[in-house]
């Protein structure tokens, strides 16, 4: 469900989402898609601080694709995501969970990528340098794309170009 379609409800719909977030007899994906909906509609809300380390779990536990679809989604409270994901990253390394709490860190803090790198373990830089080269990509392709429509004539190699240049800056 859009949460921009639930937006014009958001005193409502925030109450409902809220209340199922912190009923600890849901199951976890039920707290975990009211977690989204909290996260847009009211993202400073202090009951946040609470929820962090909970929220985090519930990520890890998600297959990769699902992870990937979940980020976004929780985007607006990555503040209150980066601490409990950092701890599962760095007390678990090698195992699926603490992989996935690397990709959750990179792609929450992309502000951030030298944090990631901090509290890496030697066995996970090969995984942590893959996420940053994926970043990378994309950043490029985005760069590419505002740079082509500013330059005269769609000039693709010297918008790729340039935006190579600002990624290297």
């Amino acid at each position: 469900v859009s949460v921009s379609l639930l937006d014009r409800h958001h005193e409502h719909v925030g109450d409902f989402a809220w209340s199922s977030l912190l009923d600890e007899k849901r199951q976890d994906s039920d707290r975990l898609r009211a977690a989204a909906i909290c996260a847009q509609l009211d993202p400073t809300d202090l009951r946040w601080k609470k929820l962090g380390g909970e929220v985090a779990r519930w990520l890890v536990e998600l297959g990769m694709p699902e992870l990937h679809d979940w980020i976004p989604l929780l985007q607006p409270v990555a503040v209150v995501l980066t601490s409990p994901l950092r701890s599962i990253y760095r007390d678990q390394s090698s195992s699926p969970e603490g992989e996935k709490a690397a990709v959750a860190l990179a792609r929450l803090q992309l502000d951030d990528s030298v944090a990631l790198v901090k509290v890496a373990r030697p066995n996970q830089m090969r995984r942590v340098v893959e996420i940053l080269a994926d970043q990378l990509i994309g950043a490029e392709a985005v760069l590419s794309a505002e740079l082509n429509a500013l330059l005269p004539h769609g000039d693709t190699e010297a918008a790729r170009e340039r935006a190579r240049i600002c990624i290297a800056l």
